[in-house]
């Protein structure tokens, strides 16, 4: 029947992002992760261009995640689901990904990342000022992730660009830390090594936590090694191989996406535009009662960080029992 009836396949859109997902359970540090995952699918929804697509993998999340997300797709929230009974890792699910998906601009994030409008069209803006840009991201690339070794600027000195060094704005390096849940007192924005093409800046630096590649990019970078779920030295060997393309690795100098991690963020334009804090949602009795855990927590923290063999221990452990909950 379909023969007969001329049934049309359907024609993808230009724009495919992945949104890789693993929530192994719902209890401790990840016991508001689905909520924040719901944050991340709605921010991505309200930002993207209509004709994008959203690809989620899941990475062997727990049962309550996986008929979430089996949801969002009969929703059409999401426009494709794939359903991994292991955990592949981080790079192993690219490995899957990048080669398969025939969009022309291939975008990856993290699922605890919030998008802000306007994300897209920044990307975009610096592709078409710099072509030779192989890897953008939508936030300031604050630190060198290949730590000294790499080549970005004598590739833009071979096109004629001339790097100049710039301390990254307070406000958007407080918001990045404020991300990552640490204390911006006494901490001095990094420098950044920045291009500008007519009035278009672009810091000389790609996040592994949230970018776009041109397709040819994506499928000549895989495979990727797969050391473990999350590792640093994969995470690096991405942003090496974009180099040895001779292509470029470029973000904005404003923020235009947020690290939630396990804290939900309801932002509105104007918290957004300050760089407030979250706000609290809880109620007032709940507030006391977090206002006694905190105490606890703080004075826990205190012991352990008062002496180094006692962190490293605790460290120790914390590790071993995550291996053996969700290995």
């Amino acid at each position: 029947p379909a023969k007969r009836s001329g049934l049309r396949a359907h024609q993808y859109g230009p724009i495919g992002l992945i949104s890789l997902v693993y929530i192994p359970t719902l209890q401790g540090f990840f016991e508001r992760s689905l909520e924040v995952l719901d944050i991340h699918l709605a921010s991505l929804r309200n930002t993207l261009p209509s004709d994008a697509e959203i690809i989620v993998w899941d990475n062997g999340s727990c049962p309550e995640v996986v008929q979430y997300l089996r949801q969002q797709l009969e929703s059409k929230a999401i426009d494709y689901l794939f359903l991994s009974r292991f955990n592949l890792g981080k790079t192993g699910a690219l490995n899957w990904l990048f080669p398969a998906l025939p969009h022309p601009w291939i975008g990856y994030t993290d699922s605890d990342v919030y998008f802000m409008p306007g994300w897209w069209e920044a990307t975009q803006q610096l592709f078409e000022a710099f072509p030779q840009a192989g890897m953008v991201s939508a936030q300031p690339g604050f630190f060198d992730v290949l730590r000294g070794e790499s080549q970005m600027v004598q590739l833009v000195k071979k096109a004629g660009f001339q790097p100049v060094t710039i301390q990254a704005p307070l406000d958007e390096y407080t918001l990045y830390l404020q991300g990552l849940g640490k204390s911006r007192q006494n901490l001095t924005p990094p420098s950044l090594p920045v291009i500008q093409n007519g009035s278009v800046q672009a810091v000389l630096r790609a996040t592994h936590m949230q970018f776009v590649m041109p397709r040819d990019v994506a499928q000549r970078v895989v495979p990727l090694p797969v050391r473990g779920a999350l590792h640093r030295d994969d995470d690096r060997e991405l942003h090496k191989r974009v180099e040895q393309l001779g292509r470029w690795q470029l973000s904005t100098l404003k923020s235009y996406v947020y690290h939630m991690g396990n804290t939900p963020w309801h932002p509105t334009p104007e918290a957004w535009a300050s760089h407030a804090q979250p706000q609290n949602t809880a109620t007032p009795a709940e507030d006391e009662n977090l206002g006694f855990k905190r105490k606890v927590f703080r004075a826990a923290q205190r012991l352990i960080r008062s002496a180094n063999p006692v962190q490293k221990r605790v460290e120790r452990l914390y590790h071993l029992l995550f291996r053996l909950l969700y290995e």
